[in-house]
């Protein structure tokens, strides 16, 4: 079997993205989703490095062993500093395998990683922003206090006084959590608007 660089990634990219959800539901619980990605970026990072034994599971699927090819074009050597203390060193030989590895199979496995990285910080950010909203045992003191640090970030966008909304928002959560209604954004508000008090929320 030969595989090229064009197939390598493709190969490569399929068998990461089937591990990887399209969707994550943000609406079920926020906290859930910084581990999930953790999870995802160990995931990936193992797969990086354990390169043969992936590879010896091809081998064993397709019964054949495996011929890299490498399409890379060679590059043309830039010009070197009179202090360079590699002048004249020779340039380092890779196999195509090694090629292969390097090229193809860490720059998508690292690419995936930073990508995941990236969203990952995201949600972080929201959490801190945010999470003090999911808490099973909120605090009236802390409830204001959070209010008044989204109010300081979003300046003029947060139109409301931290004491009533920290009052409204204990009040709404004794009353979910005497009917236990999970903490699934999208079934409170069924649940209000199913008890027709939407309007006091």
């Amino acid at each position: 079997m030969t595989i090229n660089k064009s197939q390598g990634q493709s190969l490569s990219k399929q068998t990461l993205l089937k591990n990887i959800p399209t969707k994550i539901k943000i609406h079920e619980n926020i906290f859930s989703i910084v581990p999930l990605y953790n999870s995802l970026i160990d995931f990936i990072q193992y797969v990086r490095e354990h390169f043969d034994d992936y590879e010896n599971k091809s081998i064993e699927l397709i019964n054949k062993d495996i011929e890299y090819q490498s399409s890379r074009k060679k590059k043309t050597p830039k010009s070197r500093h009179l202090d360079d203390t590699n002048f004249g060193s020779e340039e380092r030989q890779l196999d195509s395998r090694a090629k292969f590895m390097s090229d193809i199979h860490y720059v998508i496995c690292d690419k995936f990683i930073a990508e995941l990285n990236k969203r990952k910080m995201a949600y972080i950010e929201v959490e801190k922003k945010f999470g003090f909203l999911l808490n099973k045992n909120p605090d009236r003191k802390e409830i204001i206090n959070e209010i008044k640090n989204l109010q300081s970030m979003y300046t003029n966008e947060l139109d409301l006084d931290p004491d009533n909304f920290a009052d409204e928002w204990l009040q709404f959560h004794s009353l979910i959590s005497s009917h236990q209604i999970s903490r699934n954004s999208a079934a409170q508000l069924k649940f209000i608007k199913d008890m027709q008090i939407l309007h006091a929320f």
